[in-house]
């Protein structure tokens, strides 16, 4: 059945906050908020202790939610009268009292009441509004009895987990999604005035995914890349209605950051990006010989776009960059802290000699020594030989050589040292990068984010909450969340796969490898209010079959298997299947 309830009164912040008791609710059918019960196509009888919803009591005891009192309208909070003048009784608006009524919701309830809130934006905005008050005034209450660093790490922490981001992030979330979305309806709308194609059609190889996507979109206009895309793999059956552009876009980033790619000059292979365990497997630009930079530039220019388009289709960017990557996009200053994840053994030196007041001692000057990588030529067979190293000292000011490190400049030192490492090398590849990047998304569009908030709204959260990944799915009959291997399937998702392999099953379903910045009630979200849910549906099919996946509308159909492992082998089995070919609907 469908679930549909519209409140027949007023409903106030008091209202929410303490408790509302509207007798004269009628629950009426909309077209425009339809959402499947748990249940859906069969009418099943719940049973009533597993239905009813336990009553929220704050310390008195007073006021409670249950099953009769549903919220799912709202219409009248969809206005600008939302200030907390409306609110009759400000005095309850106290983080203490927000506290109670949202901490006692239980798994159950914060199903019903996240059921019953879906598509109306402004009330999830107003109830993590909420929820952040609690956590700073739980922050503020504990912080006299801890450092300032634990402060810092907490409020870190909570930009970090989606279920915690800031009323900031998601504000500034939202207007740039809202301003993207304006901005590309009218690019699409010029181009058909000016006889463009409605959409631009992109045939790609699978076996050389960078190569091939390269060559086809190198020379088209940045003002083409606003129009949808529709993706076809050679060879392939699959028809492409958003899952195959979601699938292209994240394994083409992957193959941008993997991949080497061969010199046209030297012939050799070479990475354009690195990671390694001392950045925590984040990607850094890699440095290029001065022959080589000349071919490289339009490479980084062609992977900042994808990254822009990336970033309109909503698509979460399948790898983690450093933080010279993300301020670059901003426009911030770098700092010392930048340099860690970088180059490990420079940070520590630097960051000694920040704390080190006997500089004066070291015998360091104003330059340093580096290694360059050069091609020598082999004149009777005009052709390249080997390359060998090449010391050279560079000097960070004029007349370096001749200046001395002491404690009363050492900081000007430390900064170009840090300009050095980080962009000097890189300076060129990088404003590439940030380029063509910015030929999508324009740089002013970003302002107000920090960098560790644009790592989030471009790369999604670190880890998967597959608690929230349940509560955002839904179910077609015999399926139900009380199905005996629903349950095993969110055991399996839990507490058996890796967080590399739940990746892959976010992608064999949906396409993308990561949820959104703000949660799976945003998955598949192209415009506000216009989510899709992950659903699973019963295949007809007997248990030797794998489930099936259809990326374009987040289904995956799968039979009905005689055991837990039965289901796990297949789910791995299907999961694995999405390295070889797209093997999905």
């Amino acid at each position: 059945p469908v679930i549909t309830a519209h409140t027949s009164g007023n409903l106030t912040l008091h209202d929410f906050i303490n408790g509302y008791d509207e007798a004269d609710e009628e629950d009426i059918y909309d077209d425009d908020y339809e959402y499947y019960d748990y249940n859906d196509d069969e009418e099943e009888d719940y049973d009533e202790d597993e239905e009813e919803i336990d009553d929220i009591n704050d310390d008195n005891g007073s006021d409670s939610f249950n099953d009769d009192q549903e919220f799912s309208d709202f219409d009248d909070f969809q206005n600008d009268d939302l200030a907390y003048d409306d609110v009759e009784d400000r005095d309850s608006i106290s983080p203490s009292n927000i506290s109670q009524r949202l901490t006692a919701l239980s798994l159950q309830e914060q199903r019903r009441l996240d059921q019953l809130l879906d598509g109306n934006e402004i009330i999830h905005n107003l109830i993590s509004g909420f929820a952040a008050v609690r956590n700073q005034h739980n922050i503020t209450s504990s912080s006299s009895s801890s450092s300032s660093s634990s402060s810092s790490a907490t409020t870190s922490t909570s930009l970090t987990q989606y279920g915690n981001i800031t009323p900031q992030f998601r504000l500034h979330v939202q207007q740039f999604q809202t301003n993207m979305q304006r901005e590309l309806r009218e690019q699409r709308r010029l181009l058909f005035i000016q006889g463009s194609q409605r959409e631009f059609i992109l045939r790609v190889d699978r076996s050389r995914l960078f190569a091939s996507s390269y060559d086809a979109l190198k020379d088209v206009d940045a003002s083409l890349w606003a129009l949808p895309l529709r993706v076809i793999f050679q060879g392939e059956l699959g028809i492409d209605a958003g899952g195959l552009t979601r699938e292209w876009l994240t394994n083409l980033i992957s193959s941008a950051l993997n991949v080497p790619s061969p010199s046209a000059s030297t012939g050799r292979l070479q990475r354009l990006f690195s990671s390694s365990p001392d950045s925590g497997y984040r990607y850094s630009i890699v440095p290029s010989s001065s022959r080589e930079l000349i071919e490289r530039l339009p490479l980084y220019r062609f992977i900042g776009m994808v990254l822009g388009k990336a970033v309109l289709e909503q698509v979460p960017v399948p790898a983690r960059f450093d933080r010279v990557v993300f301020k670059t996009l901003l426009g911030t200053t770098l700092d010392l802290t930048d340099i860690e994840g970088v180059d490990r053994e420079l940070y520590e030196q630097l960051r000694h000699m920040e704390e080190d007041d006997s500089v004066n001692d070291w015998g360091l000057t104003f330059s340093l020594e580096e290694e360059e990588e050069q091609m020598v030529v082999d004149t009777p067979q005009q052709q390249m030989s080997p390359s060998i190293i090449r010391r050279r000292t560079i000097e960070l000011v004029e007349g370096g050589s001749d200046i001395d490190v002491t404690n009363q400049n050492k900081h000007e030192y430390i900064r170009l040292r840090v300009y050095r490492r980080l962009t000097a090398c890189i300076f060129p590849q990088i404003s590439s990068l940030a380029e063509g990047f910015h030929r999508l998304v324009p740089k002013n569009g970003l302002s107000g984010f920090t960098p560790e908030e644009i790592e989030i709204f471009l790369c999604g959260p670190e880890t998967i909450d597959v608690t929230d990944w349940e509560q955002h799915t839904i179910y077609r009959s015999p399926f139900s969340h009380r199905h005996q291997q629903i349950r095993w399937f969110w055991q399996i998702v839990r507490e058996d796969m890796t967080e590399q392999q739940r990746r892959k099953l976010l992608q064999f379903v949906t396409g993308v490898s990561a949820p959104p910045a703000m949660g799976f009630a945003h998955l598949g979200e192209r415009e506000l209010g216009t989510q899709r849910r992950f659903e699973i549906r019963w295949l007809r099919e007997d248990h030797t079959y794998l489930p099936v996946a259809h990326s374009c509308f987040f289904q995956m159909d799968m039979p009905l298997y005689g055991s837990r492992a039965q289901l796990a082998e297949k789910l791995i089995q299907a999961i694995e299947s999405i390295e070889s070919g797209f093997q999905n609907s």
